[in-house]
């Protein structure tokens, strides 16, 4: 599914949750739309490319999304916020408690 290599345990794993066609092809449609944002994430973060070790797998996002595993969670909202931090950086806008805009200039 999605381009997925997954094994056989994890596709019994799935199965035994009540997932049928439908729901792991969303599943694993979300997986594959998320993982490349994180990925693009990290990028942008650390200013470079990232290696293959260094991005998140099917393995951390069905841990994270489906096993709702505390610390995998914990791993995708860090690096989702720390790329929004970045990117706010960038760009010198910064967001204040009420949820204002500040900090941008106009021309």
């Amino acid at each position: 599914l999605q381009g997925f290599n997954i094994s056989k345990g994890i596709a019994l794993d799935l199965f035994e949750r009540g997932y049928g066609v439908a729901e792991a092809a969303q599943t694993f449609g979300s997986a594959a739309n998320i993982l490349k944002r994180v990925a693009l994430q990290q990028a942008r973060a650390q200013g470079s490319a990232i290696s293959e070790d260094e991005m998140l797998s099917i393995d951390d996002y069905l841990s994270a999304f489906v096993d709702l595993d505390a610390d995998a969670l914990t791993t995708f909202t860090r690096i989702t916020s720390a790329a929004a931090t970045a990117e706010s950086a960038s760009i010198g806008a910064a967001t204040t408690e009420t949820g204002q805009v500040v900090g941008l200039v106009e021309d």
